[in-house]
Parts: structure tokens; sequence; C-alpha cells
């Protein structure tokens, strides 16, 4: 008997308050002003900021939305975001066990609509769903997330489960690389992924460190979520992971580990981007090209790379340009950047979910004389671990 394939068959995501991003400035400054930082830290992660090319600041937390709106006037999203401002009561600065309290109720939230909006885009009876793989590095709770999605959206109590926390940017590429095995393995019937960050939940703005302004510039709060099944649109062709050597200080995620910490504390380092550019030009990053490219035979697939910040795109531009891609293949990563910032695990399933609805709405392009479209998905993380797959159109 021949073995299973896996396919994507359902994307969906689900993103909180749009605060535009001068308003995050302001309420930035504010915040540093209130706790006697110098105008030069205040200026800098304004810089930092605006070369981000980020345009709008995804938030669970209200304190964020400009001064003449609240909650109340974004009806669309009261089942995704915090209705209670925890920051201002603290002087910005909420207590980590305050910050923890609301984020049971946001993680269960966020991960509820984005699953909801992928089932719904597959279009099957979610008591189908055998597996859930979920990730999140913002916290944690036990039951946790897959447990609430069986309440929530009526799945099976037989429904198998896994959780992997705390892992970062690249595990949204995780879970779905186990959810192909699952499927390939013959016993997964249809498999449910979600990925839930609230980063902002943890924005401190006693923090200064370069690396620190850098996290808080960068990283924004949603969801986003996959089914995968035996059959259908989008099929896995190649998955794996791979860890580029001697990175492991260049992003890290820590709890608090010093007296006084309120917060985890995320560091992304300024040469990750460089880092990944010598890794898959002259390292065995370069392999892992060449075979991507290879499988397509004719015109390069198209690119769904981590939107982890100008510098890791622009990292990776040269590598993908010198194996063969075009200069604009990473305009669609850079897009998704700039409307959602970097939202770590969830990141790499919002680029799918874009780009797997842009083609839908382009239409099927195979034919018996003109190659399957493919889509490439590379995600980063600490490690730094490089989690990466090929998928294929099908008839």
């Amino acid at each position: 008997m021949s073995q299973q394939e896996a396919h994507i068959v359902g994307t969906g995501s689900a993103f909180p308050y749009p605060v535009p991003i001068e308003r995050y400035r302001e309420m930035d400054a504010k915040m540093r002003r209130v706790h006697g930082q110098p105008e030069s830290i205040i200026s800098t992660l304004r810089r930092l900021s605006e070369k981000s090319g980020i345009r709008l600041h995804h938030t669970v937390c209200p304190h964020w939305l400009p001064e003449d709106e609240s909650p109340a006037d974004y009806p669309d999203i009261q089942d995704a975001v915090l209705q209670e401002d925890i920051f201002t009561p603290y002087n910005y600065i909420p207590p980590l066990w305050k910050r923890l309290s609301v984020f049971e109720e946001i993680l269960r939230k966020l991960g509820t609509k984005a699953a909801r909006n992928a089932i719904a885009d597959w279009g099957g009876d979610p008591r189908d769903i055998t597996h859930i793989f979920t990730t999140c590095t913002s916290g944690w709770t036990e039951p946790g997330l897959p447990s609430m999605l069986i309440k929530e959206l009526g799945l099976r109590y037989d429904c198998q489960k896994a959780e992997l926390n705390f892992n970062g940017c690249f595990c949204g590429g995780t879970c779905l690389r186990l959810a192909r095995d699952a499927i390939r393995a013959g016993d997964g019937k249809a498999v449910l992924v979600v990925a839930v960050e609230m980063a902002t939940l943890h924005y401190n703005p006693l923090l200064t460190d370069m690396d620190d302004l850098v996290t808080h510039a960068i990283f924004k709060d949603g969801a986003a979520a996959a089914v995968l099944a035996p059959e259908g649109k989008w099929r896995y062709r190649k998955t794996g992971m791979s860890i580029v050597p001697d990175t492991a200080d260049r992003m890290t995620f820590n709890p608090p580990l010093r007296p006084g910490d309120d917060s985890y504390r995320m560091h992304l380092y300024k040469d990750v981007g460089g880092a990944l550019d010598v890794y898959f030009r002259e390292g065995f990053g370069a392999e892992i090209l060449r075979k991507l490219y290879e499988n397509t035979s004719k015109s390069p697939p198209e690119l769904g790379i981590h939107p982890g910040g100008v510098k890791i795109l622009e990292g990776m531009k040269r590598p993908l340009v010198e194996s063969g891609w075009p200069e604009d293949g990473l305009d669609a990563s850079f897009e998704t950047l700039f409307s959602y910032g970097n939202q770590g695990s969830v990141a790499m399933l919002i680029v799918i979910d874009r780009q797997l609805k842009a083609f839908k709405e382009e239409g099927f392009t195979g034919s018996p004389t003109k190659e399957n479209r493919k889509l490439v998905t590379m995600a980063f993380g600490p490690g730094v671990t490089v989690e990466w797959a090929l998928l294929e159109e099908v008839a």
C-alpha cells in the first residue's frame, strides 16, 4: 500500500488591536518618560521602529489604543483581545503574575478564532480532526491550548494533542512538519496546527539594551492555524530542520532570571541576517537551497520566508538570488513583515495563509505542459534553528 501524503487544506489567522505605528511610538515614549529615561533611548526606539518598516502595532493590550478610542470601537475582534488595561495601573510595568493572569484568556480567544478561520477555509467536519499540535512562546498554562480548543471547537475527546511551547519563531513550521508526519504515518485523518503569540504582554519600558529595543520594535501579537489532511490542494514534497553552527547566542528567549525582572526577555541580535547569509551561501544551507531548487526542474518556487525583520530578510536575499531566485522573490515576505510585524511562531503560518489565499485567487497553474506551482517556506528561531519545507500545488 502506498504511503499517504500530507496536504494543507485550510489556513486562517486572527489579529488583535491594529494600533497605528505612530501611536505605538508616541505611547512608547510616554511610558519611558514616566520612568525618567533619556531622550536618546526614546529616539533610538523610534529610529528602530521606523527602520523596521512595520505599519501596525498588533497588540492584545488596550492601553496602546489612541486616546479617542476604546475596546468597544473594535466589535469584530472582541473575542480576541483584552478589555482590561493591565499596564496603566502599574505605571506601565505590571508584575509578571498580572501579565500571566490574563494570558490564559487571550490564549484561548486568539487560538480559537484562528482555528475556526482555518477550519472554515478547509470546509470539513471538526470532529474529523484526529490530532492537534500547538505552539506558544508568550506564556504557559495547563490544561493548555489543545484542551481549550477541543472544548471550544467541539472536537472529539480522543483527539490526540501535543504542545511545543517556548521554542520560538521556527516552531510554527515544526508543528506543520509533525502534522505531516502524523498523516504520512497513516494515523491522522485531519490535523490542526495552531500558533499563538502575545509578545506585547511582556513589554517593559525599563529595558534599554539595544537587543531589547529591537525586540520591542518588531515583535507583535496574533494567531494563525492550518489544517492538514491526506488529500488537498497543497502537498508537502519535503520538510526538514537544521541548526546554523555557532549561533546559539544570536537569538534567545529567557524567563525572568534577575532580581526585579517582570517579564520574559527576547533577544534578536543584529547580525542574525549576516549569519544566515553565510550559512546559505557557504554552509549546509547552500545544500538545502540546491535541493529545493532542483526539485522544481524549471522555474524556482515561490518563497514564503519568515518575516523576522528587515535584516533577516535582507540576509536571505543574496543566497537566494545567487541560487536562481528572482530579485523580487521575497516581496511577499517583506509585505507580511510590514503589515503584521514579527509574530514569532505565528509568522510562518501567516505567510503561508496569505500566500495560499493569493494563489487560490489566481487559480490552479498546473497543466500537462506547465509545471505545477511550488512554495518554499522557511522559519528561523533560537539555535539558530532553520525549519524549511517545499509545498506543491496539485490538481
